[in-house]
C-alpha cells in the first residue's frame, strides 16, 4: 500500500503577461472615465462646439463656461480631471514595456500624480508671469483658452486611447500616429491663442517666448523624464 500523501502533481503552467489589454484595471477606469465624460457633456450638451469658438476667438469672456449654464467651476474641474486621466493612461501606455514588470495599477496614480503636479505648478507660474508682465484680464483669458484645448485634447484622444489597447497592432500603430499627431495640433493651437492674446507690438514677442521656455518647452522634457522613471521604479 501506498502512502500517496508523499506524491504531489502540480500544474503552475506559465501565468499570463500584464498587459494593459489583460488588465481589468484598466478596463474599470476606461469605463469610469467614459461615465464622466458623458456625465460632463450632458451637464454641458454645447461645450465642444463652444470649445472650438473659444479657440479663435479673443473677448472679454472667451471662456466657454461663461455662460451661466457652465458657470460652475465644478463642471470645469471635472472636464480637466477626465484630461488628466485620459493624458496619465496614455503616457502609461507608452512608456510601458513588457519587461519592465506589470502594467501595474499602483503606478497609474503616479502618473496621474505627476500630471496633475505639473499642470498646477504650471498654473502658479503663469500666474506669476501674467502679473509681473502681462495684464491680468489677458492672463485670465490665456489661462481659460489653454484649459479649453487641453480638454477639447484630452477628449479627442480618448478614443485614440481605447483603439490603442483593444486593437490590432496595425490600428494601435495607427492611433499611436493620430495621437501624436493631435498632441502636435495642440501645442499649436497652444502657440497660436498665446499671440492672438498677448502680443500687440515687437516687445510683446519676447515675452510670449520667455513663457513658452520657462513654461512649456522645459517643464514638459522634465515630465517626460518623471514619467520614464516612474515606469521602472520598483513598487
Amino acid at each position: 500500500m501506498f502512502d500517496n500523501s508523499i506524491y504531489t502533481i502540480r500544474f503552475d503552467g506559465i501565468l499570463p503577461p500584464s498587459l494593459p489589454h489583460t488588465e481589468n484595471w484598466v478596463f474599470g477606469t476606461l469605463l469610469a472615465l467614459f461615465f464622466l465624460l458623458v456625465i460632463c457633456i450632458r451637464l454641458y450638451p454645447s461645450f465642444i462646439y463652444e470649445d472650438i469658438r473659444s479657440i479663435f476667438r479673443v473677448k472679454e469672456r472667451s471662456s466657454i463656461f461663461s455662460n451661466p449654464e457652465a458657470s460652475d467651476l465644478r463642471l470645469r474641474f471635472l472636464y480637466l480631471f477626465f484630461s488628466y486621466c485620459v493624458i496619465s493612461l496614455y503616457v502609461y501606455f507608452i512608456l510601458f514595456q513588457p519587461n519592465s514588470g506589470d502594467f501595474s495599477f499602483v503606478r497609474y496614480p503616479l502618473f496621474l500624480g505627476a500630471t496633475i503636479g505639473f499642470f498646477l505648478v504650471k498654473y502658479l507660474f503663469v500666474r506669476l508671469l501674467n502679473y509681473i508682465f502681462f495684464d491680468t484680464n489677458k492672463g485670465r483669458i490665456a489661462i481659460e483658452s489653454l484649459n479649453n484645448i487641453l480638454i477639447l485634447f484630452g477628449i479627442l484622444l480618448f478614443p485614440l486611447l481605447i483603439l490603442s489597447i483593444y486593437s490590432s497592432p496595425l490600428v494601435a500603430q495607427i492611433a499611436l500616429i493620430v495621437s501624436f499627431v493631435l498632441c502636435l495640433t495642440a501645442a499649436v493651437l497652444a502657440i497660436f491663442k498665446l499671440f492672438q492674446i498677448f502680443y500687440s507690438k515687437l516687445f510683446d514677442f519676447f515675452y510670449i517666448l520667455l513663457y513658452l521656455c520657462t513654461l512649456e518647452i522645459l517643464p514638459i522634457l522634465a515630465l517626460i523624464q518623471v514619467y520614464r522613471a516612474i515606469v521602472f521604479v520598483e513598487l
